[in-house]
């Protein structure tokens, strides 16, 4: 498996991030993936989420700044399909998996699972799947599972059907612990992971679940957001502005936070969508209810209208 000659370059013709990770003498390719597991991305998702701890005390240990190194290390050279010895991962007890993709044939089938072994699952770090030959540049994130219910299902299928650059899953309910909440933390290796990831021009889409009886004058099924304070006047994001429309056209009620009024849901807070909008990248901070979450049918109709957003310009 070669390195993906998608990524972007600057005036020397090199990859900014090939220059960084490729310097290190010792690289071993990624093995051929012919006979690598078949995995659907969103039956995967739910099953690594079933597989979570629970809200028992110590269900999210805090990583230190060791384990946020080992894990980025090990996510930025499998995101660009060339690993270096595992030994970064197998530090902090995770492991890397070749996997392809059901219902895909091409290279973009080919997926590196970074996750806990399961002495470390109990941790609650959470995991990554990264598609090195990926052309549509989204990072697809899920910071709360369990607490919003089947979030993960939705986030899976989005990285799936939009054939996205990587996956990103927390792995503790967010109130397993004060900083399991990682959608405001900094320390956690969910962020880490982003800010290992995300690139100039990228889309960051976080996907959060909401309880319509908590915000009874809420009349939306989705509420799209690009984590900016819209009390400036300011418009929404392009990135925000295609799913939201995407999810009209489908037929959903959307709160499309600056042009409407939906500050509660909006993530302004949110530290990853600072931190996206700092490397010069899109957040898309979507807050879906129960239903759309949850119905099969509805969830499919969503996933459709929000990978298409996403991914269009892309790549």
């Amino acid at each position: 498996m070669a390195v993906s000659g998608a990524r972007r370059r600057d005036g020397s013709g090199a990859s900014r991030r090939a220059r960084t990770l490729l310097a290190p003498a010792v690289v071993l390719l990624l093995a051929g993936c012919a006979g690598a597991e078949v995995v659907d991305p969103a039956e995967l998702a739910r099953q690594e989420v079933a597989a979570m701890p629970g809200l028992a005390a110590g269900a999210y240990q805090e990583p230190g700044l060791r384990e946020l190194a080992s894990l980025s290390e090990a996510a930025r050279y499998a995101s660009t399909g060339a690993r270096a010895p595992t030994a970064a991962a197998a530090d902090v007890g995770y492991v890397l998996d070749d996997v392809r993709q059901a219902g895909l044939v091409s290279r973009r089938a080919e997926l590196v699972l970074l996750r806990p072994s399961a002495g470390a699952r109990v941790k609650g770090w959470g995991w990554v799947a990264l598609r090195p030959h990926a052309v549509t540049r989204v990072i697809v994130e899920v910071p709360h599972p369990r607490s919003d219910v089947d979030s993960e299902l939705v986030a899976g299928s989005v990285f799936a059907t939009s054939e996205a650059a990587a996956l990103v899953v927390a792995g503790a309910h967010r109130r397993a612990a004060e900083a399991a909440d990682v959608a405001v933390q900094e320390g956690s290796a969910f962020h880490a992971w982003q800010t290992a990831l995300v690139e100039e021009g990228d889309v960051v889409l976080q996907v959060h679940g909401f309880d319509a009886a908590a915000h009874p004058d809420l009349r939306a099924d989705a509420v799209v957001s690009d984590g900016r304070d819209g009390r400036d006047g300011s418009r929404p994001s392009d990135a925000s502005r295609r799913v939201a429309e995407a999810l009209e056209r489908a037929g959903f009620d959307v709160c499309l936070h600056h042009r409407d009024r939906c500050d509660q849901l909006a993530g302004t807070r949110n530290v990853q969508g600072a931190a996206a909008r700092a490397a010069g990248a899109q957040f898309v901070h979507l807050e879906l209810s129960r239903p759309l979450r949850s119905a099969p049918d509805q969830r499919a109709k969503a996933v459709t209208a929000i990978a298409t957003a996403v991914s269009t310009g892309r790549g």
